[in-house]
């Protein structure tokens, strides 16, 4: 996207063109003839429809824009490590810490511990 982008806002190329597309693709190391071959075509335009129809549902109205576990949101262009706080947020969101069990005196490995202290 970062390729587009640039193509686009700096170079003034125009993106809607399917052969300036494609060789944008070729520049990332994608295959320029697929590309345009799938540019060509209807294959994914159900898809497009579908994730249009969401994003208008969620209120999505510019990119970048990124849903993570149909629950988080982030708008904007972001550094990657405001990107990885976001993302280790949301981890520690999904996956809070749980303790299973308080271990008693007789519940140690072996009777090693008890009493706050463990036999080494």
């Amino acid at each position: 996207m970062a390729r587009v982008y640039k193509a686009y806002l700096t170079d003034s190329l125009d993106i809607g063109d399917h052969e300036t597309l494609a060789r944008l693709a070729g520049e990332s190391n994608l295959d320029a003839k697929e590309v345009l071959d799938m540019l060509s075509s209807d294959k994914y335009k159900d898809t497009v429809k579908n994730e249009r129809q969401y994003g208008s549902q969620l209120g999505i109205t510019g990119t970048p824009f990124y849903v993570i576990n149909d629950k988080y949101a982030i708008s904007g262009v972001r550094t990657s490590s405001a990107f990885l706080d976001m993302l280790e947020q949301v981890w520690r969101e999904e996956h809070p810490l749980q303790i299973i069990a308080p271990v008693s005196d007789g519940d140690s490995e072996g009777g090693l511990c008890g009493d706050g202290v463990c036999k080494i």
